[in-house]
């Protein structure tokens, strides 16, 4: 730029892999993407170079989106499964699961689970219709409809 810092870096590596990094006016990470042999991916980092978004296609050809907190924990991930699942999972701030949407050719479902990331509950539609669970701390079913 014109105070003479590198603000794109390009680089490709002898195990054959290679970056494209840019950087913020101060020297800070802000946006990666890599690819190798195995996977492909993008990743978007705050103003204190916390890698807060990525983006990737993984070794199993499998698309995922996660988003992480300032304290890198994952708060939320969508991913695409190979059998055409779709899964979207939140986290608590101590990064457990709380709450799981699926959808996948035959239904769907919700499930949402406790503080120690126990399921407490889940609703899903399945082909015989929808069922709502829920469950005891133990795992042990409370209530069911129908």
């Amino acid at each position: 730029d014109s105070e003479g810092h590198a603000r794109l870096l390009i680089s490709a590596h002898q195990d054959g892999s290679s970056n494209i990094a840019m950087t913020s006016a101060d020297d800070k990470m802000r946006v990666l993407l890599g690819v190798d042999d195995q996977q492909s991916g993008l990743r978007l980092y705050d103003s204190h170079e916390q890698g807060r978004l990525v983006i990737s296609v993984d070794a199993d050809e499998q698309p995922w989106i996660t988003v992480h907190d300032a304290e890198q924990k994952r708060r939320a991930k969508l991913t695409l499964m190979r059998d055409g699942t779709a899964l979207f999972s939140l986290n608590d701030s101590d990064g457990r699961p709380r709450a799981t949407l699926s959808a996948h050719p035959k239904g769907g479902g919700l499930i949402v689970s406790d503080e120690r990331g126990k399921t407490r509950a889940m609703l899903c539609l399945l082909e015989e219709g929808p069922k709502l669970i829920m469950v005891d701390e133990d795992g042990e079913p409370i209530h069911e409809v129908p």
